[in-house]
């Protein structure tokens, strides 16, 4: 069994210093949420999220379609990083 499946969307900063993870319900879309962090044009990779019941981990996988861009293999590692700081 899995947790609830949650949205998200990795957005880069204006400096291209870092990269952030926003995770959302899914009855928003991920570009309601893009525009309303103002950071559409900054979307580098999106898709949906649940938590791992074996290790309480984040786990990325789909596209959006509303932003046409698409998960990256490595997107679990930057909700981790956000949420957990591993």
């Amino acid at each position: 069994m899995k947790s609830k499946e949650m949205k998200y969307v990795v957005v880069r900063d204006e400096d291209d210093h870092y990269v952030r993870s926003i995770v959302f319900p899914k009855d928003l879309t991920h570009a309601e949420v893009a525009f309303r962090f103002r950071r559409m044009e900054r979307v580098i990779s999106a898709g949906f999220c649940y938590l791992k019941d074996e290790d309480g981990k984040w786990c990325t996988y789909g596209e959006s379609e509303s932003l046409e861009v698409k998960s990256h293999p490595n997107d679990y590692m930057v909700l981790n990083q956000d949420f957990f700081g591993d």
